[in-house]
């Protein structure tokens, strides 16, 4: 089973399209095809870009539904812990921290939107970076 980290910019897609590829490979979880991963900063950050105002009002989305989506995907995540001291290797601090949970929890790949803040470090890690795309299509597969 496909172990995937979700970075930041796919979860919120995800709750604004919830007909795309982001939501899909979420749903893929639900019925136990997928495991995701996360960490306690990495949620962190799911939580600070979801619970922006200007990223949820315009999609008809309020407060409350918001809430309850980051507590439906907490539930459907396995905590990794990520250790202090780990040196930087991106410049983007949130992809960083994507990049420390897949290593950590031995993820298969990290489904991302902004693939260019990695560059090839996933490389060296072992570990793929996929578009949500070619996440749902990877599933479909298997």
């Amino acid at each position: 089973m496909d172990r995937f980290v979700l970075d930041a910019s796919v979860v919120r897609t995800a709750l604004c399209s919830p007909d795309g590829p982001s939501a899909y490979v979420i749903s893929k979880a639900l019925s136990g095809d997928v495991v995701l991963l996360t960490s306690y900063p990495l949620f962190t950050e799911y939580e600070a870009l979801c619970m922006t105002r200007s990223m949820w009002e315009p999609s008809g989305l309020v407060g409350w539904e918001v809430a309850d989506y980051l507590d439906g995907l907490a539930a459907l995540m396995r905590v990794v812990s990520v250790p202090v001291g780990w040196l930087p290797r991106l410049k983007d601090v949130v992809s960083e921290i994507s990049l420390l949970t897949a290593v950590q929890g031995d993820a298969d790949a990290i489904v991302s939107l902004g693939q260019l803040h990695y560059g090839d470090v996933c490389d060296h890690y072992d570990v793929a970076l996929i578009s949500p795309q070619q996440a749902s299509e990877r599933l479909d597969h298997d």
